[in-house]
């Protein structure tokens, strides 16, 4: 808190005006706002095709997005991850065989510029049990009935010390494992 007067006194008191204070302080929080958007907007994505043992195929495609307005630890935030895993050719059977059976899993690894991995490796599980007990969203995408499961969406949030690390990702690489 700094020391402020009301009114035209602040002049002759040597004391800066409680309304300048104020209106700094505004502009300073519409800045910080401003480069907070502008880091949840820029995004890290990649998709990636691969090939089942029984020769089905799935894409995955991801995207990593930083939110600092989450405080995990001391002025850190959280990486949110977004995987959405989809059915290219297999069945149907097969393809939701990988969220209901234990094993199968995706690897989503951070690459700076130098190919270097910068954080820890994410393992996500696909099978829904398993992964909704570590705080991870699965989410169905349909097709045209409801019967017909075209792909799962998955959400998980990791936290991250700091912007820099953040900023110093360059890609992201995918490994997926069946079961």
């Amino acid at each position: 808190m700094r020391d402020c007067t009301v009114g035209n006194s602040s002049e002759r008191r040597g004391m800066p005006s409680c309304n300048d204070i104020v209106n700094r302080r505004e502009a300073k929080g519409d800045q910080d706002s401003q480069i907070s958007d502008g880091l949840l907007a820029n995004k890290l994505a990649g998709s990636q095709l691969f090939i089942l043992p029984n020769g089905g195929k799935i894409r995955i495609k991801t995207s990593a997005k930083y939110n600092d307005e989450t405080s995990v630890g001391r002025g850190g935030g959280e990486l949110i991850i977004n995987a959405l895993i989809e059915k290219v050719n297999a069945t149907d059977t097969v393809f939701e065989n990988l969220f209901v059976n234990r094993g199968a899993r995706i690897e989503i690894v951070f690459i700076d510029g130098d190919d270097s991995e910068l954080l820890t490796p994410l393992n996500i599980p696909l099978n829904i049990a398993e992964g909704q007990s570590k705080n991870i969203r699965y989410r169905k995408k349909f097709g045209q009935t409801t019967s017909q499961v075209t792909g799962i969406a998955i959400q998980a949030r990791v936290p991250i010390a700091s912007i820099r690390e953040y900023k110093q990702i360059a890609r992201l690489e995918v490994g997926f494992k069946p079961n």
